[in-house]
């Protein structure tokens, strides 16, 4: 971390990881000893560089909650990072590049929030058919553009956030699918 003005840092101290400000522990399936399942930094102000190296060296990794900081760089390898359903890495100043697929890899989401960061280029059809479980996708307030998926009426999510981007076209019709 470059920056830590809560001085939430100052807990990080020690080889307890589970007593650290903002990570949670768990004995995952069939195991004895707790890992770190959950890191929640929502709000902290943190200030980093880039999340690579970090949450993708946390295996057991469930819950990811980063919103209200300030890192930058692309979004983390998920793909090694099988029991991940959770995923917030909204307001940041994720590097601007097309739409992070990386979050492709997570088929167990439920949570998958990209909000308010500089993502651009057209939503990949992929998003709205490689979550089987997915409750909530938003990725509003980026720079998306382009038409939106025609498969969109295939996804499960129950909330889904598109607005303030730079879609153009038509809503497919696909979307009735889900409807009532």
């Amino acid at each position: 971390m470059s920056c830590d003005p809560m001085d939430v840092t100052r807990s990080w101290s020690g080889t307890d990881l589970c007593g650290y400000k903002g990570f949670y522990c768990e004995r995952p399936p069939n195991e004895t000893d707790r890992t770190i399942a959950s890191v929640d930094f929502n709000g902290y102000m943190l200030q980093a560089g880039s999340l690579r190296g970090f949450v993708d060296s946390l295996p057991d990794l469930a819950l990811f909650h980063a919103n209200s900081n300030d890192f930058g760089g692309a979004v983390p390898a998920l793909a090694a990072l099988p029991f991940l359903y959770e995923l917030d890495l909204s307001n940041n100043r994720l590097a601007p590049a097309t739409f992070p697929t990386d979050v492709l890899a997570l088929t167990n989401a439920t949570f998958i929030d990209i909000r308010f960061n500089s993502f651009y280029g057209e939503l990949p059809a992929g998003v709205f058919c490689r979550f089987p479980r997915v409750q909530a996708i938003f990725v509003n307030n980026n720079q998306f553009s382009g038409s939106l998926p025609d498969n969109i009426g295939q996804s499960p999510v129950n909330y889904l956030s598109l607005a303030n981007n730079r879609f153009t076209g038509e809503i497919p019709k696909s979307i009735a699918r889900n409807a009532g």
